[in-house]
């Protein structure tokens, strides 16, 4: 069974599997992951303004919850890159259907954030 993957298309980026695919964003605009930094889950990734809204929600319900909350909503954490080849292949190779080993996840899309051509990068992100 194919696993769904990012697809740069013509510098609208998409996400999905089997020709059904969903619009994330723009090329050269955020994604994000949400993580969990004391196990490395990923649960969440996309673009970065609904991730960070995600986040928000989740943490404020997890705090709400009582102490165990409060420790979850403080593990969970946010990655933010610009959409571009580069950083699609990284997520694509290390994050889709796994969990991936973060030091060396977040040290890739770094890496792979350096290769976006200014150009293709949105001005304020």
């Amino acid at each position: 069974m194919p696993m769904p993957t990012y697809r740069n298309l013509h510098g609208t980026i998409f996400f999905g599997k089997d020709g059904e695919f969903r619009h994330v964003c723009d090329e050269g605009q955020m994604l994000s992951l949400v993580f969990d930094s004391e196990n490395g889950t990923v649960h969440k990734h996309g673009v970065a303004d609904r991730m960070r809204a995600w986040l928000d929600a989740t943490q404020a319900k997890l705090r709400a919850s009582g102490d165990f909350g409060e420790l979850m909503a403080n593990n969970l954490e946010i990655a933010s890159f610009p959409a571009c080849d580069a950083t699609l292949k990284v997520l694509n190779e290390r994050v889709i259907d796994q969990t991936p080993a973060l030091p060396s996840l977040l040290e890739a899309l770094a890496e792979a954030s350096a290769e976006a051509p200014a150009s293709k990068v949105l001005p304020g992100l």
